[in-house]
């Protein structure tokens, strides 16, 4: 929540995602110094909206893990893991894909060997595709009217996600087959081990994804050899050929699509493949039909049993059978690694087909074929070499929620905001603080629609805050992604990006979350702030931090502490670069501004918000040896606890208000007093069990903390801070990323199971405070005459006047 203190006309706030890094600093948290006095402040106010917020990696794991996925609004899938068995968890999905891969292979050896005598006695490869999907359309239309399996439950935007892929698979599998009908098993087979090229060309050039040299490199070895076998094969075949290229082609585009089409679906693998070869057998059909017709199947039909027998039937049996089943467990497979990884399984699978086919069809094969495969082989290996550090990103990621819950419902303000604005105006704050969920709005990104359920709460919230005379401060982006950028991009890696490196993943995002904002503030600026008449801005967590000694080691580690966390984010913005200590400490690692960036990155912020909540001591560990804090590594800083008064829960969260100010201060010199607001800061106490509900309200080291911060802030403003206003951490208790619930920062208690609301002691100091402070003015009647409903971003100006400290809110 916030005290509007300083401000000017209504504005707009972009906030940042910052990381808790620095290069070899350690730190340790300062004493408690006494507060400094408070005296009322002349202030104005604004409106609002904010950007991305910060990223903070703090704290051990602890025992209970879910799976970290980018949130969407209609999706969590939690799951229980232990820690401690993280290695042995990934040992088991490594064997479970690894009997995918055998079982997968084995059956598609046996169905090649099928395939390949079907199509020798009778050629018709339109009919045969079609008989194959056929025969495991009714295998699973049975399994399912038996209760084998279970029926997926599937709608309408189902089956038009499905369509592309069933397009794809089927144009893949008539072409694998034509091609199997004009040359041998092992000739299609060895074109088709060509797939990770395919996969990598088709990533790259239409779907914009780039990859580690390495990869681009074992791609020539891969495509060489398989040429090398092909133009040599004794029954070279162009229609062969051309059907193994096409089908290449054609089955990447399956694998993405299905990679895609599977994510967020409630449908298996098994059934995900089974409803794909029902759509595919509608669409092959009335092709089959057309192509070859069914005069011709008939005298093939009548020559194949003529010459083979019985046999011949059961040929075609054996044929269907196994192609189904080889599919079914490579889509179970499919579900659990990348499309990158299922194309190299692809080429191994390949491989023993290859080798089978020679053995028991007789294929001859000179010495060049064999050192035409042999070179795509190895190529394919260097190929699954190289992806490998590409393709850690995308494996189970483990994070701490101590208390193993989720955030799906937490304290339920999109049900209850009604409630939540009367608490405010119980207390008398005038602005509000709230994130509009990326994911909300736009399940998909940019590659879906517009959720338009978001879109009316988010009216309705401000429609009903303005009403009260509350204004919105709104921040862009909290935390969340719309999980399709997640899996397209890797989230703010980028497009370009993603190298499973910790070293240098968090300055590519945060460059990548620089230039973001540089992009919004200049479609702000050209597009709307005229007419809105708004601020926008960037928000940072904000640590503040204490030489640990006088000595001028300690006094430049404290410096550079502070440029790795506050200047790495605000330099580029304000000044068009990074600073130099970074430059010159990160070297290669640090993402380069090209002109054409600096360019945007002139637009710069109108405002600085700041979330602070701690301070610590920096000490020098590149001339001298320390013992290693919380996490340290060359780019993290790491904490080492000290001596306080106020003792608090948390090893990061300590009790030093004096920060605050110096924070302030700090940010106003070296910015060029730069307007700023508190966008957090607040006491968290951990949940417990066996306090009384009275105990529970009776949060006196809250009230305490708040007092302390509040007066910092006055002290900076009588300093010469242009500061606006002060948010409070926060209006509710809820749902505290890795703590779950077990947190509580709220002024106002929630039971989770009831959601009924409680003021704590906290919410009735803090009423105090604002009605000493406050002096009554006309703007909350301005705020109401210029409301307009049903309007999800007003035009608010207006005419503002000096008043006094006065408080705001943020849940």
């Amino acid at each position: 929540m916030i005290s509007s203190i300083k401000s000017s006309s209504p504005s707009l706030s972009l906030t940042r995602s910052a990381f808790s890094t620095n290069r070899r600093i350690s730190v340790q948290t300062p004493q408690f110094h006494p507060l400094p006095t408070g005296q009322n402040v002349q202030s104005q106010k604004p409106l609002y909206i904010s950007y991305t917020e910060n990223f903070r990696l703090v704290g051990k794991p602890r025992k209970r893990v879910v799976e970290c996925e980018a949130y969407e609004a209609d999706k969590s899938r939690p799951i229980e893991i232990n820690v401690d068995e993280k290695a042995g968890v990934e040992a088991a999905q490594r064997v479970k894909i690894g009997l995918y891969f055998a079982t997968w292979w084995a059956l598609n050896v046996v169905f090649n060997i099928y395939n390949k005598k079907v199509l020798n006695a009778f050629p018709y490869p339109w009919l045969t595709s079609t008989l194959s999907l056929a025969a495991g359309s009714l295998m699973m239309l049975i399994s399912w009217a038996i209760r084998i399996a279970d029926t997926p439950k599937v709608s309408l935007e189902f089956w038009k996600a499905l369509l592309p892929v069933a397009v794809a698979h089927t144009i893949g599998h008539v072409a694998a087959t034509v091609s199997m009908s004009k040359v041998a098993v092992s000739f299609t087979h060895i074109i088709k081990s060509g797939e990770p090229a395919f996969s990598v060309l088709v990533s790259r050039f239409l779907l914009g994804d780039t990859f580690p040299i390495p990869v681009y490199l074992s791609l020539l070895p891969i495509i060489g050899g398989c040429a090398l076998a092909a133009v040599t094969e004794l029954n070279f075949n162009m229609t062969g050929f051309m059907g193994a290229m096409i089908s290449n082609l054609a089955f990447v585009f399956r694998n993405i699509f299905s990679k895609k089409g599977m994510k967020g679906m409630s449908v298996s693998g098994m059934n995900y493949y089974a409803c794909l070869s029902m759509l595919s057998l509608v669409l092959l059909t009335p092709f089959a039909i057309a192509v070859e017709g069914p005069q011709m199947w008939a005298a093939g039909w009548q020559t194949a049993m003529s010459q083979i027998g019985p046999n011949f039937v059961w040929w075609i049996a054996a044929q269907s059978i196994f192609y189904h089943l080889y599919n079914q467990v490579s889509y179970m497979s499919l579900d659990q690694i990348s499309p990158l990884t299922f194309s190299v399984g692809n080429t191994m699978k390949r491989i023993s087909v290859i080798v089978s086919s020679i053995i028991i069809f007789h294929t001859p094969v000179q010495p060049v074929n064999a050192l035409g495969a042999a070179i795509a082989i190895l190529g394919t290996f260097i190929y699954s070499q190289s992806c490998y550090n590409f393709e850690a990103g995308n494996k189970l990621m483990l994070c701490t929620i101590e208390d193993g819950s989720n955030g799906d419902v937490s304290a339920d303000q999109y049900h209850l905001y009604l409630e939540d604005i009367d608490l405010m105006e119980a207390i008398k704050i005038d602005s509000y603080r709230f994130s509009i969920s990326w994911a909300r709005i736009l399940p998909k990104g940019r590659f879906g629609e517009v959720n338009l359920a978001g879109i009316n709460y988010y009216s309705n919230l401000i429609d009903a805050l303005l009403l009260k005379g509350i204004q919105p401060f709104i921040t862009l982006s909290h935390f969340d992604i719309p999980q399709e950028l997640e899996d397209r991009y890797g989230g703010w890696l980028s497009p370009q990006s993603h190298h499973g490196n910790s070293e240098s993943e968090p300055f590519l995002a945060a460059h990548n979350i620089i230039l973001s904002h540089a992009a919004a503030v200049n479609l702000y600026r050209t597009k709307f702030q005229k007419e809105q008449g708004g601020k926008i801005g960037f928000v940072l967590h904000f640590d503040w931090f204490e030489p640990y000694s006088n000595s001028t080691a300690d006094k430049l580690a404290a410096e550079r502490a502070l440029s790795f966390t506050i200047s790495w984010f605000l330099d580029p913005i304000l000044f068009g670069r990074y600073p130099e200590v970074m430059e010159k400490t990160l070297g290669t690692i640090l993402p380069k501004f090209s002109s054409k960036d600096k360019e945007k990155l002139k637009s710069g912020l109108d405002f600085i918000g700041i979330n602070h909540y701690a301070s610590y001591y920096a000490r020098d560990c590149l001339s001298s040896v320390c013992e290693p804090g919380v996490g340290v590594t060359t780019t993290e800083v790491g904490s080492e606890a000290s001596e306080i008064i106020m003792q608090t829960p948390f090893e990061w969260l300590n009790f030093y208000p004096a920060g605050m100010e110096k924070t302030i201060t700090y940010v106003k010199d070296k910015y060029n007093s730069t307007p700023m607001f508190i966008t957090e800061n607040g006491y968290g106490e951990l949940k417990h069990p066996n306090y009384t509900h009275e105990e529970q309200l009776n949060d006196i080291k809250r009230t305490t903390y708040m007092e302390g911060h509040l007066d910092s802030v006055l002290a900076a403003i009588r300093k010469g801070a242009d500061m606006r206003g002060y948010f409070v951490w926060s209006l509710l208790d809820n749902f505290e990323w890795r703590y779950g619930f077990g947190v509580k920062f709220g002024l106002y208690h929630v039971d989770f199971g009831t959601q009924k609301r409680t003021p704590r002691l906290s919410a009735s100091w803090y009423k105090q405070f604002i009605s000493k402070h406050r002096v009554n003015s006309m703007e909350n009647r301005i705020w109401k005459k210029q409301f307009k409903a049903n309007t999800m971003l007003r035009t608010l100006k207006p005419e503002l006047h000096n008043q006094n400290y006065q408080s705001l809110s943020y849940g």
